[in-house]
């Protein structure tokens, strides 16, 4: 990564020193008697550089036709200088957060360009005294075919190290929309100078200020456009937010959204696990979503504890001037701008939305409102569907062990049962009876026999399959229905979840007494045992009443 940077870097002042060397080598040639004129025309390219168009795959500006006016007018020399002052001047005044280099690079490109059409203008045949004849059609079209590709793939390489997502894709779309507006500015170019030859100065500007005027309002209506599609975006995510309990889903919807109104890298929203103890990436947009989703992220972490620290959104504009995140690893390797904003609700950062680019300053504070509007509705969606689960555990589980209650247990066998019926899967139930309860109970207490009960839970819950759900189904009787399981393979589930059981220690609450218990199982099977919810629970119950208390730890299934 490192040396990627150091090349674009040292790419862009070869550029720079080519394009001074250029400019300077024509200087010679420069007519200045024509002072005010070039004087005006470098001004009007300076006021094209403050009125451009950004659009999502390129600029719009008219000040190619200067150049090709300034070009048959006065030739290569005055087209060279009166643009790479205008643009130098131009975004210099009215910098976009761009760094010096940047600037002069873009001055630099467009003088090398010049340069470059004009050898292409010489080479087709064109006339250098009468520029503006039909003979010369060919030579001026060579000039701006010229001009165009040595700039774009000037630019091209400038972009190269820095932006490797879609490459093809974006500067192909850029490269098609900056060659529709030449159809347009070429002719426009002409014109000046048609008008120019006629009246002088004053027609030329007739010209140009039209053209500067339609660049401002389709300026205006792009930005108004821009307006409608974050609307748009908070529209659709206002919607879905009452219609859908899938948080992934929703997040997924908000990050689709975001990238209708703003061109991103990477775009991550991370939640905060409690029992991992991080903050894992729920919803990624990225080129490099399968290494993302794998990158949970610390408390401590630079860009969580800058998150943290603020609890508010914020705009890092340039990762390597940031302290907290210029040696950072992970994101701010490859993301020079970002827009933090944690996700709050009840003063709690319940997660966090990172939206990157590689381009350093590529946000600006209206982004950041209108990312921060959405990421508020987020907020309250988690936070609603984090109580809505929470209830829901609440109403589906045990309030003493955590598992599931027997009813909910019924429902989910009915319906993996219909599942396996159609599927022609096999399906097992498999039921745990703690040996020695009563007697916990009759010397510690109940409560000590609560203790028991919940410990045994979770030891059973966490050697349990993945698939396989754990219900308490009567007393000191837990039920484990297990999908997908043959009657050999739930056997040797049943066989190694007793031994788990009888293998460990139960801690006595309120004293330092630890017990052994053992247990008894009960296996049945679907279709080999039987064909329906109650005859299957049925024949577990009668596996698990031939086991007395005397052989604990065995397994049993009727023959």
């Amino acid at each position: 990564m490192r040396a990627r940077t150091l090349l674009g870097i040292l790419y862009t002042w070869i550029v720079v020193v080519g394009g001074a060397w250029v400019l300077f080598s024509l200087l010679p040639a420069v007519d200045f008697d024509y002072a005010v004129v070039l004087g005006v025309f470098v001004l009007i390219v300076m006021v094209a550089e403050w009125l451009v168009v950004s659009l999502p795959h390129g600029q719009l500006t008219s000040a190619f036709a200067v150049t090709i006016a300034a070009f048959l007018l006065f030739g290569p020399a005055e087209a060279a200088w009166v643009t790479a002052l205008g643009i130098l001047f131009g975004q210099g005044i009215v910098n976009r957060g761009n760094p010096l280099r940047t600037i002069l690079f873009n001055s630099a490109q467009f003088a090398v360009a010049v340069f470059v059409g004009y050898h292409a203008y010489l080479l087709v045949g064109g006339l250098p005294a009468q520029p503006l004849v039909i003979a010369n059609f060919l030579p001026i079209m060579a000039f701006c075919g010229a001009y165009f590709i040595v700039n774009h793939l000037l630019v091209s390489l400038y972009l190269q190290p820095k932006q490797r997502h879609f490459p093809l894709i974006g500067r192909r779309s850029g490269m098609e929309w900056d060659a529709s507006t030449y159809l347009v500015l070429i002719p426009l170019g002409v014109l000046t100078v048609l008008l120019y030859n006629a009246v002088g100065l004053i027609g030329a500007v007739l010209v140009l200020l039209p053209a500067l005027a339609v660049q401002f309002i389709l300026a205006r209506f792009v930005k108004l456009e821009l307006n409608n599609l974050e609307l748009t975006a908070l529209y659709a995510v206002a919607k879905h937010l009452g219609t859908t309990l899938d948080l992934e889903r929703l997040l997924d919807l908000i990050l689709e959204e975001t990238r209708r109104f703003l061109a991103y890298h990477t775009a991550i929203v991370y939640l905060w696990s409690p029992e991992r103890e991080q903050y894992v990436p729920v919803a990624v947009s990225s080129k490099y979503a399968e290494e993302l989703k794998d990158a949970a992220l610390e408390k401590e972490e630079g860009i969580v504890a800058w998150a943290i620290e603020l609890k508010e959104a914020g705009i890092v504009y340039d990762t390597r001037n940031e302290p907290l995140l210029a040696k950072a690893q992970g994101l701010p390797q490859f993301l020079r701008s970002l827009l933090v904003i944690p996700l709050v609700a009840e003063d709690q950062v319940k997660g966090i939305l990172l939206v990157g680019d590689r381009r350093p300053y590529a946000y600006n504070d209206r982004n950041l409102h209108i990312l921060t509007i959405i990421a508020g509705q987020a907020a309250v969606a988690i936070n609603n569907l984090s109580l809505s689960r929470r209830v829901q555990r609440l109403a589906d589980n045990d309030p003493l062990t955590g598992v599931l209650k027997r009813a909910v247990f019924w429902d989910t066998l009915g319906r993996e049962l219909a599942q396996a019926q159609s599927s022609g899967r096999h399906l097992s139930v498999a039921l745990f009876d703690l040996d020695r309860f009563q007697e916990i109970n009759q010397e510690f207490g109940f409560r000590s026999g609560d203790g028991i009960l919940v410990q045994a839970a979770r030891l059973l819950q966490s050697r349990a399959r993945d698939k396989a759900y754990l219900a308490r189904y009567d007393g000191q009787v837990f039920a484990l229905l297990m999908p997908d399981t043959s009657q050999l393979r739930a056997l040797e589930i049943g066989e190694r979840l007793g031994r788990a059981v009888e293998n460990n220690p139960f801690r006595i609450e309120g004293s330092r007494y630890r017990v052994n218990i053992g247990i008894n199982v009960g296996i049945a099977t679907y279709p080999v045992d039987a064909d329906n919810t109650d005859a299957l629970l049925l024949y577990a119950e009668r596996n698990l009443r031939k086991l007395s208390s005397n052989n604990s730890g065995e397994v049993a299934r009727l023959s």
